[in-house]
């Protein structure tokens, strides 16, 4: 299963991953009153992949990361962010995060975010022109 770092807005999740098998680290364990770029770091330096429903500024942190390593200012990936269109309970989002880790894919540097209305995940694949 997948080695996940959850954002303060997915703490009633933390159980529920934790049960179906998957190594969690959250937020609130890791210092939960840092930003947003202080926690993807984190999840990247732990080598876990971050699950948020902030969907927006981790887009955002996403392709700022993304264009540093294709300037070649920074040569680190993180270590990838799964998120949501809207904020879920568990019934409604854990299958789809469990189905997804169980294909075992990396995570590495990618952005997938959840559609729950078409069931399915899509990629955020925006690359800066170099």
């Amino acid at each position: 299963m997948a080695r996940l770092y959850v954002d303060e807005d997915l703490a009633n999740f933390v159980v529920r991953l934790r049960e179906a098998g998957h190594d969690v680290l959250s937020a609130r364990e890791s210092g939960a009153e840092r930003s947003d770029p202080w926690h993807l770091r984190q999840a990247s330096v732990d080598g876990r992949t971050l699950a948020t429903f902030n969907e927006r500024d981790f887009r955002y942190l996403h392709r700022l990361w993304t264009s540093l390593r294709a300037f070649h200012v920074m040569n680190v990936q993180h270590s990838g962010i799964v998120t949501a269109t809207a904020q879920l309970e568990p019934p409604a989002w854990l299958p789809a995060l469990n189905e997804l880790f169980a294909a075992d894919e990396d995570m590495t540097g990618r952005m997938l975010t959840w559609h729950p209305g078409r069931h399915e995940w899509r990629e955020d694949r925006w690359r800066p022109e170099v």
